[in-house]
Formats: structure tokens, C-alpha cells, sequence
């Protein structure tokens, strides 16, 4: 089994640029302790995949999320207070949440299904986890 490349999912809020240069300039130049630790939640979705044979998963998988076997989304929300003063503004606290969802295929006929097949499903699926970690990882850092 192959597995397509996906370009990354970039969710924003609203104004992405914007927003990205304010939160960043806003954090950077934030007293120590005040930049915000990112809160994290993650949720996996699975489709199912129905067959016994090789091309059966294969045409199965083409039917996944957006067209692939697999599918990784991120969103990171930044929200933030700021204090005006005659003289300054300054931003007076901060949160940061990144939200990661998972989708996988889950092969529904997995016990009807030939040893040799199984095996070469659980390596696929295997890398295919590993693969969507690195897209995770996009959106970690980008929080």
C-alpha cells in the first residue's frame, strides 16, 4: 500500500497574518512568565474499509478523508488581554490551545481477512501513524 502525500491543514481563526504577527510580536516581548504554555487536545476519527482483499482496501482508501488514507487537521487559537497606558500597551496575559484530530482508516473485515494481509495492514497502518505525527508536530510547534 502507498501513502499519498497531503499538503499541511492550516485552520486559523480569523486574520492569520494578522494575527500571527501580533500574537508573535505580543509574546516575544512579553515579561518572563507571562508567555502562555499552549494547552493540547487531540481526538482521532476513524472510516471504515470493507474487504478481504488487497484491492478492496485500496479502493477504500482512496475514499478517505479528502482522498486520503489519512488525514491529520490543526488548529491553534491564541486569545490574549492587553493594558493600555498613556504611555505603553502591553499584553497582560495570554492562552494559547492547539487542537490536533486524527483521521485513520479502520479496515471492518480485518478478521475475515488472509494472515499475510493483516500483517502488511498493521505495517501500513503502523507508518501511516507515524507519517500523521509529523503533521501533529506542525501544529504543536506552531502553538
Amino acid at each position: 500500500m502507498r501513502l499519498a502525500a497531503h499538503p499541511r491543514r492550516w485552520e486559523p481563526g480569523r486574520g492569520p497574518a494578522i494575527a500571527t504577527a501580533v500574537i508573535l510580536g505580543a509574546v516575544v516581548g512579553a515579561p518572563p512568565g507571562l508567555a502562555a504554555r499552549p494547552t493540547y487536545r487531540e481526538t482521532t476519527d476513524r472510516y471504515a474499509v470493507h474487504g478481504t482483499r488487497m484491492e478492496q482496501l485500496r479502493a477504500g482508501l482512496t475514499r478517505g478523508p479528502r482522498g486520503f488514507a489519512a488525514y491529520t487537521a490543526w488548529r491553534v487559537d491564541w486569545r490574549y488581554t492587553y493594558a493600555v497606558s498613556p504611555s505603553s500597551c502591553r499584553v497582560s496575559s495570554s492562552t494559547v490551545s492547539v487542537k490536533v484530530r486524527f483521521t485513520y482508516p479502520l479496515w471492518s473485515e480485518r478478521a475475515r481477512g488472509p494472515a499475510g494481509l493483516r500483517t502488511r495492514w498493521d505495517r501500513f497502518l503502523q507508518r501511516l501513524r507515524v507519517h500523521e505525527a509529523g503533521h501533529r508536530l506542525s501544529g504543536v510547534r506552531a502553538g
